[in-house]
């Protein structure tokens, strides 16, 4: 769980402090920590899951990572995210129907509303079926594309 939230604040930025103010303390202190600012108080995400202070358990200065850097851009990171993968696939293939750099960036877009921290910012389900990832038809031509949301749709009413 540890090494999945940071990867989730490194891609997407930190978590508001307004929702960890209201979080559960054993839940918020497993993951984030109070840290000093010249402006006062403000979470930070720990950097190591051990909770002893031992120097035996301590990882030695070879052995530790880089830290965590929450994101600044979540949208960029969602980008270079899509874009490992795509990378090893040549970037945007121009014989394969679809993948074009605008499907891509609206792409990203659907999945940044989509994992949004705060639920009031989070993309409401009939609003991400009328998104333009959805809608633009780019991917329709795609195997199996829409197949499943069609389903979906179908079994709705």
């Amino acid at each position: 769980q540890f090494d999945q939230m940071q990867k989730i604040v490194k891609v997407l930025g930190m978590v508001p402090a307004k929702m960890l103010d209201q979080s559960n303390d054993q839940h918020r202190l497993q993951f984030f920590e109070r840290r000093k600012t010249p402006n006062g108080q403000c979470w930070a995400l720990k950097q190591d899951n051990s909770s002893s202070s031992s120097s035996s358990e301590k990882r030695s200065s070879s052995q530790q990572k880089e830290p965590v850097v929450p994101s600044e851009n979540p949208i960029a990171s969602l980008a270079e995210v899509v874009g490992a993968e795509t990378s090893r696939k040549k970037k945007y293939p121009p014989t394969e129907p679809g993948h074009t750099a605008r499907n891509y960036d609206t792409f990203v877009d659907l999945i940044h509303g989509m994992l949004a921290f705060d639920p009031q910012e989070r993309i409401k389900p009939d609003d991400a079926l009328r998104h333009p990832f959805i809608t633009s038809g780019e991917h329709q031509n795609l195997p199996g594309a829409g197949q499943n949301a069609k389903q979906w749709t179908n079994n709705r009413t």
